[in-house]
Formats: C-alpha cells, structure tokens, sequence
C-alpha cells in the first residue's frame, strides 16, 4: 500500500495549529503518532492533502501528578503511559491496560489523544477512561471546553470536535478509598472485539458506587450507573444482581453491523466479561 501525497505542516504554537486546522477544513488532519491516521490514508478511507503535525507542541506533551489526580497531555504515546512511576502511583491499572495496546511499535509511537480522537469504536483508552469518570479538555471555536469521556465520542469515527478544534488530554481522579478499577477485554487480529471496565467502590454497609463501560460492540462506549442497582449488596446477593444485570445489559445493547463476531457471541462476551469485572472489582475493592 503506497501513502498518497501529501503536504505537511509543523506550526510550533496550538494557536498557529488551529489557524491552520480551521482554515484546511476537510484538506487537513492533525496527527501526533499517526499510527491509525496513515494506515487509514494509505487504504483510501481518509483524502487528506494536508497533515498538521502536533508532535512538537510542549502543550500537548506531559504528565502531572496534581492535587486529587493526573493529568496527562493529548501528545503523551501510549509506552509513555505504562511506564509513567506517577502514573502507577495514582492509576496503576491504566499503566497495565496501556500495555496491553496492540503491540510495541504501536505503543511507542501512538499517543492518548490519536486513540481518541481517531474514535475507532474498537479503542482500551476510551472504555477504561469512561469507567473511572476521566474529564477530557480541548479548545473549541478557541475556547476551553471540557467533556466526560463518554460524551467526547459521538459515533465511530466522530468526536465532538470540529474545524480548528484540538484535544488538549484527559485528568483522571485518584479512585476513591475503598474502590478498585478493573479492565478486562477479548481480542482477535490485534483488536479487542469487547472490552469492559468497572470501578467498584465499597463502604461498611457493602457496595457504595459502581460504573461499568462496555466498548468495541457498538458505535461507542457505553457507561453505566449501577450505583443504585447494588447499593449495599455484597457477596451472593451482589453477584446473583450482577448476573440479572448484565442478561439485561447484553440483551439490549446496541451493536455494530457487520462484524466478524456473531451478534449471539458478541452479547455472550459482554455479559461474561461484564460479570466478571464487576466481581473482579468488588473482590479487589477495600476500606
């Protein structure tokens, strides 16, 4: 497969790189790895005669530990994440599910902010940051915005950004005490076909809170609220509604066509996958 031509641009400030964004309109593509950018050029399912290269903006680099969390730049690559000592000091599972991402090459290269705004449904980064309630921020028309990780996604392939907009990173809360987060996921030909993950938080009483996302089944990720579901429940009687749940959940949620997986699998993995997070997390879960 041979790349099409194109023309490339370097601007050195996120004003210069708007400007330029805004005014090549369709023409142009930001990119900072282009691990999925050039793979999708080179197949003729993006026409772009202009690339915006942000991997030289210092805005867009960087992770900062900050008062109740971590902060980490748009233009951080996936190796930089599951190797970063304050990363695993504040969420050592993100570390462990950014390691897991395709393969070395791709980690090396591929950043945070490609993965997301690339918004291939199929995406690790999306499910676990929309489980643990990340806040995802950027400029838009040239103002600060921010965004849930859930709402950032708007379809396959489409995020809430527009001409000239740019993702500038994600800040993640320090899970709360008590509270554990869990990422599992089933992958065939180097992508995962669903991927879940649960944060579990107990009190005295047993479960105080519970989010679970379930992603790369349908056009985006899916976050839900099961608080209210498990409140106080622990041991059988936790596990006896995870599994009326997640029948629940598996059966209803929505899929995307023509996937090699059959729709009956796809439903049986989501609610395996979802038990077993769930679980997983309160097992880990400790005051």
């Amino acid at each position: 497969m041979k790349l099409p031509q194109f023309e490339l641009h370097r601007p050195t400030t996120l004003a210069e790189a708007r400007r330029l964004l805004e005014e090549l309109g369709d023409d142009g593509s930001a990119f900072a790895g282009g691990t999925e950018l050039l793979l999708a050029m080179k197949l003729g399912l993006i026409k772009s005669r202009h690339l915006v290269d942000l991997k030289g903006l210092p805005e867009l680099r960087g992770i900062e530990l900050r008062p109740g969390g971590i902060w980490i730049g748009a233009g951080v690559t996936h190796h930089e994440i599951e190797t970063s000592t304050a990363v695993r000091a504040v969420l050592p599972q993100l570390a462990a599910m950014e390691s897991q991402i395709a393969n070395m090459r791709v980690r090396a290269v591929g950043t945070l902010g490609g993965n997301l705004c690339f918004a291939d449904p199929n995406s690790d980064p999306a499910t676990f940051l929309c489980a643990v309630g990340a806040r995802l921020r950027a400029t838009v028309r040239g103002e600060p915005a921010e965004f849930g990780a859930e709402e950032f996604t708007e379809g396959p392939y489409q995020t809430a950004l527009g001409p000239g907009d740019l993702f500038l990173g994600g800040w993640c809360a320090a899970p709360p005490p008590g509270s554990a987060v869990v990422h599992l996921r089933m992958k065939i030909h180097e992508r995962p076909c669903v991927t879940v993950a649960a944060m579990v938080e107990v009190g005295r009483a047993g479960v105080a809170a519970a989010q679970l996302a379930v992603g790369s089944v349908g056009p985006k990720v899916l976050q839900v609220d099961l608080g209210e579901e498990l409140r106080g429940l622990r041991g059988a009687g936790f596990s006896d509604r995870v599994r009326s749940l997640m029948a629940l959940l598996a059966g209803s949620i929505p899929l995307l066509p023509e996937r090699q997986e059959s729709p009956d699998y796809q439903r049986h993995l989501v609610r395996l996958l979802g038990t077993r997070a769930l679980e997983a997390g309160l097992a880990g879960a400790h005051l």
